[in-house]
C-alpha cells in the first residue's frame, strides 16, 4: 500500500482549513455589504481602475512595468478598500480587492475624456502652448514571422531633429486637427530624400509620443489592432499617441488595385483587395490616439486616376507635397 507523507497530510489539513477560514471570512464580510472582487486582464477596464487606484490608495511596493513605467504592485489599501495587485511575466497584471458594490462600480466607471477643439491655420506654428522639450522618443519595429512576431523598442535622440522647409507646415496641421479628432490621416507625395518619412518623428517629438516605422497592412498578420496592441503593451498608457507609418503606399495601393497582394495561407491579411482597403481606411475614425502617415512617390492625382475613392477626403485629413530633396549641412539626405 502506498504511504502518504505525514507532511502532506498536514499540508492537505491545512490549505482545507485555512480556505475554509478564508471563505467563512467572505461570507461574513458580505453581510455588511463587502465584496471580494477579482479585475480580469481587460485594457479598457484596468485603465481607469488602476488609475483610480494610484490617485487614493497606498501600496507597499512599485513595479517597473514593460515599458519602464514605475506602477503600483503588492497590497494597496485605502479607506474604501484593501487588495493586492500583480504582474506575471508577460506583463498582463492582476488585481484582487476587498469593498462594496457601490466603490466597486465607482472604480471601474470609464475616465473622462477632454477633447481640445482647435481651429486649423495655415500659419506654419507647431504648438499653441508652452511644453517640456522633449529629448527622446520611442521607436517601434516588427520583428519576427508571420505567425509570431513582436515590435522591439529603440530610443531614438531627436533633441536636434527641427522641420525644414515644408516640414513645419505639415506638422502643424496635423497636431491642429489631431487635438480636435484625437486621431489623423496623413498623405505626403514626393521625391524620394524628400524628407517624407522623417515628418513621423517631428510630429512623435511634439506629442512625446510613439514611432511605428514599420506597418504594413498587406503583409499577413500585421493588423493595426494589432500593432497598436504591442505598442500600447509597451508605452503602458493608452493615452500616448502614436504615430504609425505606411511608406510607399503609391506600390501598395497598385497591387492593391491589381489583386497582386500575396497571401498567406495559414496567416490572414488585413489588407489585401479594394473592398478590405475601403474597410481599413474607414475604421481609422475609431482608433483614438493615433496618427498614421502615408508616404508616396507617386502625385496623388496619379493615384487618383487608379480609383479615387482609396484617397478620397475624409479618408485622408491633410494632404501634401513636399517636392525638394532635403539634405543635411554635412551633405547626407533626411529622408
Amino acid at each position: 500500500m502506498l504511504e502518504i507523507p505525514s507532511f502532506m497530510i498536514i499540508f492537505g489539513f491545512i490549505s482545507y482549513y485555512s480556505s475554509f477560514v478564508v471563505d467563512l471570512g467572505l461570507l461574513i464580510l458580505k453581510q455588511y455589504n463587502i465584496h471580494r472582487f477579482t479585475i480580469p486582464n481587460d485594457k479598457e477596464l484596468i485603465k481607469p481602475v488602476i488609475k483610480r487606484l494610484e490617485k487614493e490608495c497606498t501600496c507597499t511596493d512599485t513595479a517597473l512595468t514593460k515599458g519602464f513605467k514605475k506602477t503600483m504592485s503588492g497590497w494597496f489599501w485605502s479607506p474604501k478598500l484593501v487588495g493586492h495587485m500583480s504582474y506575471d511575466t508577460y506583463g498582463d497584471v492582476k488585481i484582487k480587492f476587498l469593498t462594496t458594490n457601490a466603490y466597486f462600480e465607482y472604480l471601474i466607471q470609464p475616465l473622462e475624456e477632454s477633447f481640445d477643439t482647435h481651429k486649423v491655420s495655415d500659419e506654419p506654428k507647431i504648438m499653441d502652448e508652452p511644453k517640456q522639450e522633449t529629448s527622446k522618443i520611442s521607436v517601434f519595429s516588427r520583428y519576427g514571422s508571420y505567425k509570431d512576431f513582436y515590435y522591439a523598442r529603440v530610443l531614438f535622440n531627436v533633441t536636434t531633429l527641427e522641420p525644414i522647409l515644408g516640414q513645419g507646415k505639415i506638422v502643424s496641421d496635423a497636431l491642429q486637427i489631431f487635438r480636435k479628432k484625437k486621431h489623423c490621416s496623413i498623405f505626403i507625395e514626393g521625391p524620394p530624400c524628400s524628407g517624407k518619412s522623417s515628418v513621423g518623428y517631428l510630429i512623435a517629438k511634439e506629442l512625446s509620443g510613439g514611432f511605428c516605422n514599420t506597418f504594413n497592412p498587406t503583409e499577413p498578420g500585421d493588423t493595426l489592432s494589432g500593432a497598436v496592441s504591442k505598442i500600447q503593451d509597451w508605452l503602458r498608457d493608452d493615452d500616448i499617441p502614436i504615430v504609425i507609418l505606411v511608406d510607399e503606399i503609391d506600390s501598395m495601393l497598385k497591387k492593391i488595385h491589381t489583386n497582386e497582394v500575396k497571401l498567406n495561407n495559414e496567416t490572414p491579411t488585413l489588407v489585401h483587395d479594394k473592398p478590405s482597403w475601403s474597410k481599413f481606411m474607414d475604421n481609422l475614425r475609431f482608433y483614438k490616439n493615433i496618427i498614421l502617415i502615408f508616404t508616396s512617390n507617386t502625385p496623388k492625382s496619379e493615384i487618383d486616376k487608379l480609383d479615387p475613392s482609396y484617397l478620397r477626403h475624409g479618408r485622408i485629413d491633410v494632404c501634401c507635397i513636399l517636392d525638394c530633396p532635403v539634405y543635411q549641412e554635412d551633405g547626407t539626405f533626411l529622408g
